[in-house]
């Protein structure tokens, strides 16, 4: 079944071509397993939340209509995409803007896949996220993908009286395993472009710059894990750079990557223009750093070491 709905709809109608709906909620209540609704130019005071999941090559589709740019803004519970609990959900196509830096974004978050399995979200365009996450990825969430999507503003850069560095990107947390973030591009991330704890994901391919301007900026990536079983992530074929300046005055340069947890691999990517050291690894209360891989990158032009590891104990390296 194909539906359709604009904001000059109608909830009341078929949702056919020349009927349309009107809410995307709408759509929420009525799509089935193998459903796919296409959302035309406008702007939804709305959110993507399927009350039914999709089964094996039966997704239920949200994507906008071909050549159209649907925009989501200021939705109920300020989340415009929530996919928790849900499997075999597509998501294609989609704007999304919070019209605001940090603290002026109508959004807490662009997505969340808070125990979500088998879902893709790909060719979106994602501006302005409040944080801590733009995209979340967590209780237990696993087989879903992150695909060619603009990302861009999740947090604030010296914000919480000018010190303070808050907003993740792409956050994938402990326990949620073997998901795909590949072929985005991903700027502005408050304190990280991508955040993983969890084990056996791929960060592939992506373009990570996280310039505030002016020399301004901070961590591009975290891979950290406190236990043996937190790790085995893959990070490659991505392009990262400008990590720069921190806000905070005790903390002024920040590494481009954190690889902690064990066994993380960090391979093919180049990685250049950062403030500090390239790669670290810290180990300290509550998070290991073991049998970490790094091999085959690009480095250069970066102000500190390409590879530093150390321990951290009662405020002392």
């Amino acid at each position: 079944m194909y539906k359709r709905q604009s904001p000059s709809g109608n909830d009341g109608d078929t949702g056919g071509k020349s009927s349309p709906w009107k809410s995307i909620s709408k759509a929420n209540s009525i799509l089935r397993a193998g459903d796919t609704v296409f959302i035309r130019t406008g702007e939804y005071v709305d959110v993507i939340k399927p009350s039914n999941s999709g089964t094996d090559n039966k997704y239920v589709t949200y994507a906008a209509y071909p050549g159209d740019k649907p925009l989501i803004t200021d939705p109920p519970g300020n989340e415009a995409i929530v996919l928790d609990g849900k499997s075999y959900i597509v998501i294609d196509g989609i704007w999304v803007d919070g019209k605001g830096i940090y603290d002026k974004s109508n959004l807490n978050r662009w997505a969340s896949m808070t125990g979500t399995s088998y879902s893709t979200i790909q060719n979106c365009n994602f501006k302005h996220a409040l944080g801590y996450e733009g995209v979340l990825l967590d209780g237990s969430a696993h087989h879903n993908k992150i695909l060619n999507n603009r990302l861009d503003y999740a947090g604030g850069w010296g914000v919480d009286g000018g010190t303070k560095m808050k907003g993740d990107v792409v956050s994938i947390k402990s326990g949620s395993k073997y998901n795909l973030v590949e072929g985005n591009h991903m700027t502005h991330g408050g304190h990280n472009l991508v955040y993983v704890k969890g084990s056996y994901n791929i960060i592939r391919n992506n373009m990570l710059d996280n310039s505030w301007g002016n020399g301004k900026g901070y961590r591009i990536m975290t891979m950290t894990g406190g236990n043996a079983s937190e790790g085995y992530n893959v990070a490659e074929g991505n392009t990262i750079k400008n990590a720069g300046l921190s806000s905070n005055p005790n903390n002024e340069y920040p590494m481009a990557i954190k690889a902690e947890g064990t066994n993380q691999i960090i391979r093919k990517n180049f990685i250049f223009d950062n403030v500090q050291e390239v790669i670290s690894a810290v180990s300290r209360a509550g998070v290991i750093s073991d049998k970490a891989k790094i091999y085959n990158n690009v480095i250069y032009n970066n102000g500190g070491p390409a590879w530093r590891m150390y321990y951290y104990s009662d405020g002392v390296y």
